[in-house]
């Protein structure tokens, strides 16, 4: 079970953003693809039984194993603060990755991460056409996270507290970056127009040209 429950963790975003993919498209000429796959299109005979199968692993799998998770140790709640302070109990043998390096009142806190987790690879890659909006989605989460970390101080070291702030304080300004750089990118005009100009500077005008002299 512990082995299990490490898979799945390690696993749970890869396989989650696989997931989501499914339901990411662009359009090319006026067809829309699917971005991962540009040989498969929405109109396909067979792309409903992708999508039922996505929407069964976003069931299953995505929204699943957090929610066990969140029902095994609230049922098994009392025993987590004594598990922490040496009695030993079955949840501790199996669940304790999940809770001990939290506070016991945080015992859920690692669910919280996964919840963060999930809606930042949904959101990206369901935003992922709109770099703008995608990076103020991802800055909203980020703020929000910072908040409730300094709120609450979930962990039970100190410096890992620490330690978390300063990696969400990173992603908010990683964030604010890519925003102030997908805005400055969209005031600029498209690299043919600039092209389109830089000739017309270079080619002399025709009232500056000089006349050919008579032979």
């Amino acid at each position: 079970i512990i082995t299990a429950n490490t898979c799945c963790f390690l696993l749970w975003p890869t396989i989650g953003r696989t997931i989501f993919q499914v339901f990411t498209f662009t359009t090319v000429e006026g067809q829309v693809y699917l971005l991962f796959d540009m040989t498969i299109q929405p109109n396909d005979a067979w792309w409903p039984v992708l999508a039922g199968a996505a929407v069964l692993g976003i069931v299953v799998y995505i929204i699943g194993i957090p929610l066990f998770y969140f029902v095994v140790l609230y049922k098994q709640r009392k025993w987590l603060v004594s598990a922490q302070q040496g009695t030993e109990h079955w949840v501790q043998r199996r669940y304790s990755g999940l809770y001990k390096q939290f506070e016991p009142a945080y015992w859920f806190w690692e669910l919280i991460e996964m919840l963060r987790k999930l809606l930042l690879i949904g959101g990206v890659l369901v935003l992922q056409l709109n770099p703008t909006v995608q990076a103020l989605f991802g800055l909203l989460i980020a703020i929000f996270y910072i908040v409730l970390l300094g709120n609450t101080r979930p962990y039970l070291d100190d410096s890992t507290d620490a330690v978390a702030q300063i990696g969400a304080v990173t992603m908010v300004l990683v964030l604010l970056l890519g925003s102030a750089l997908s805005w400055w990118s969209g005031l600029r005009p498209p690299a043919s127009r600039r092209a389109r100009r830089r000739g017309a500077a270079r080619r002399p005008h025709a009232s500056c040209r000089r006349a050919p002299r008579a032979p």
